[in-house]
């Protein structure tokens, strides 16, 4: 099993035109009643995750909803809702081609949310640096407002849309898309006005014109897959992904990974070694 992406969604996402189209209630209703029927068709373990019961009680709280024809993000943010519910960190209801459609928003001059964050444990986010990687002062600063809404409220709202089987997990997967999830729910602003721990004076930012972090990392084969050796004579194997679309590139770097376990990749050089540690905390 695997994400799930509503008929309706991947039509708007093929048509290049989602933000000036909307969606009947019917075709979302028939989507969400096709999903339910796929999860509990195919799953081969549903059980493990949530019962039944309590996916249906899901559903009737997002079917309620589908009484209006929404364009692309509001729909997504209607059925997205399953997301926890489903508590699974590969099974969802998932924006298609998020990140093709995130390079091309940037390319054409939309800016995000200006900051990549972290979430704490207490649902804050934390201020890590510019969107995108750069550095900023204020790093380390939790935001306490945006705009008019206590950012503990809005990080609430987008958890509510984001899979993940623990709430760490989906801590951890809203920090790499924060903007994403930002953008769908409370639009692309020019500005942004925040106030941050340590000063209650507004902050207005402007939003970020760069390439996202997690888009960043997912265009480079060598972030996403690296086997370095230590001086230990250890190996240190990556994979923070398990797909790449150039898969002759894939199968090789795997193949080689398997055979040798003393593959040095980026210099190809070998030498013994005695251990090899697999890196999957990218995972989501």
């Amino acid at each position: 099993m695997g994400t799930l992406l509503s008929a309706a969604l991947m039509a708007f996402a093929s048509s290049g035109t989602a933000s000036a189209q909307t969606i009947a209630p019917g075709a979302l209703q028939a989507d969400l009643r096709f999903a339910l029927d796929t999860i509990e068709r195919q799953h081969p373990d549903l059980a493990h995750s949530v019962t039944k019961a309590a996916l249906e009680r899901g559903a009737d709280r997002v079917r309620a909803q589908l009484d209006h024809p929404m364009d692309q993000a509001e729909a997504w943010a209607k059925l997205a809702q399953l997301n926890p519910v489903l508590a699974d960190g590969h099974l969802f209801i998932g924006l298609p081609d998020w990140r093709g459609q995130g390079a091309q928003a940037v390319r054409q001059g939309t800016g995000f949310f200006p900051f990549e964050v972290a979430i704490d444990a207490r649902d804050h986010p934390v201020i890590v640096s510019m969107l995108g990687g750069g550095s900023t002062p204020l790093a380390g600063r939790r935001i306490l407002r945006i705009g008019e809404h206590d950012a503990r409220h809005v990080a609430g709202s987008l958890l509510a849309r984001t899979h993940g089987d623990t709430p760490a997990f989906r801590r951890a997967l809203l920090a790499q898309r924060w903007w994403l999830f930002h953008a769908k729910l409370y639009g692309t602003p020019a500005d942004y006005d925040l106030v941050l721990s340590g000063s209650r004076k507004r902050l207005t930012v402007p939003a970020e014109h760069t390439l996202p972090a997690i888009l960043q990392r997912d265009a480079s084969f060598d972030r996403l897959f690296a086997c370095r050796i230590d001086t230990d004579k250890s190996a240190r194997l990556t994979v923070a992904s398990f797909v790449w679309e150039d898969k002759a590139r894939f199968f090789q770097f795997n193949r080689a990974a398997m055979r040798s376990r003393t593959a040095s990749f980026s210099r190809r050089e070998t030498r013994r070694n005695d251990r090899v540690q697999r890196d999957l905390s990218a995972h989501a």
